[in-house]
């Protein structure tokens, strides 16, 4: 069999859609409508930096998909390469595609100014394959948690379902001169003000309103957005979680400039959808925001971090020095180390 590798081009779409069938839950036009969204609208690129193998008969065999995120280092905007989909077909398995394309990719992204590759989903089989490919672990996965034992009651025991609530109204109350809101719909009156609350000079991220707005649009998910504001509509905190049944929540990321005023956007979302669990990543966090999860009433949970144990977080850089070697320093930063970084949910390809 003759294989090629080679940067991905949008005729090939729907094949690297089909083939995400090995991967995705998705039917055929939800995985269309999914890679679409994942890589053709993304915003912050011209185009996608993926790579795909192909047969003599031009047929897709294997791709590999990077998720384009955009993050500023030290004041300086850039974009990371973060490790998405990379699938092979079942007809070609064990014949070294997954590395071909993995290799090939790298001097692709570094063609293409990319200057690191950050893997926020990791699984064992390719890691020590990673490994050998130069990649270095940032850090281990960490969760805090937040559990309501009568609302676990009613999900497990009662066996109550909550679909419905994806039709639930806006919950909105003043107080103080401050309106706390929480709903489903954000509009881009309040996305536009989100990055006005980032003080963080880590590795961080971009807020800023195209990505949001392209975040929020991802399809075949449930997000419930909080947010308070002032008199004058001035954003004064917000979060964004995830769910699937209206009982577990992810906080995907949570912005403030005021501790108590997140406190209570907290508790007023606990009171109108009353969740049985909240889970936050915390493991690239300043000191700051790990206070903040535990006035929030959220906790480490050791035997839970134990028991759902990946792979660490790989990090892998695109610049070399004059001898060759890796350079780990990105606008002064030494990306190889977890306390320069602020990471949250959001920022992993599948929130």
């Amino acid at each position: 069999m003759e294989i090629t590798i080679k940067p991905y081009s949008t005729e090939y779409a729907k094949q690297c859609a089909d083939i995400e069938r090995y991967l995705w839950k998705e039917n055929k036009e939800g995985r269309e409508i999914r890679f679409d969204w994942t890589y053709t609208h993304c915003p912050n690129y011209s185009k996608p930096l993926c790579v795909i193998a192909i047969n003599e008969n031009n047929e897709v065999i294997g791709f590999r998909g990077y998720f384009l995120n955009k993050f500023f280092f030290a004041n300086k905007e850039i974009i990371i390469a973060q490790l998405s989909d990379s699938v092979v077909s079942n007809k070609v398995r064990r014949m070294g595609i997954f590395q071909q394309m993995t290799i090939f990719s790298l001097n692709y992204l570094t063609e293409n100014n990319v200057t690191m590759i950050l893997n926020l989903s990791p699984s064992w089989s390719p890691y020590h394959g990673y490994k050998k490919m130069g990649f270095e672990d940032l850090a281990q996965f960490h969760s805090r948690y937040r559990f309501n034992f009568c609302q676990i009651f009613a999900k497990v025991l009662l066996k109550r379902k909550r679909e419905h609530w994806s039709n639930k109204e806006t919950f909105k109350i003043e107080k103080n001169g401050i309106t706390y809101c929480v709903l489903q719909k954000i509009g881009d009156d309040i996305l536009e003000q989100v990055e006005s609350l980032e003080n963080t000079v880590k590795i961080h991220a971009s807020h800023e309103i195209n990505n949001l707005r392209w975040r929020t649009q991802r399809p075949d998910r449930h997000y419930i957005y909080a947010y308070a504001i002032d008199n004058n509509k001035k954003i004064l905190a917000f979060v964004m979680f995830k769910t699937l049944d209206y009982f577990l929540y992810d906080i995907g990321f949570m912005l403030y400039n005021n501790s108590k005023i997140l406190k209570k956007l907290f508790k007023t979302f606990c009171h109108n959808y009353r969740p049985a669990a909240i889970a936050a990543w915390d493991f690239a966090l300043d000191e700051k925001n790990h206070k903040m999860l535990r006035m929030l009433g959220m906790h480490s949970i050791p035997f839970i971090n134990k028991i759902r144990k990946n792979p660490p977080v790989l990090v892998r850089t695109l610049q070399t020095n004059q001898d060759g070697d890796l350079n780990w320093i990105v606008n002064g930063i030494d990306i190889r180390k977890v306390e320069n970084w602020s990471i949250s949910k959001l920022d992993l390809d599948s929130f």
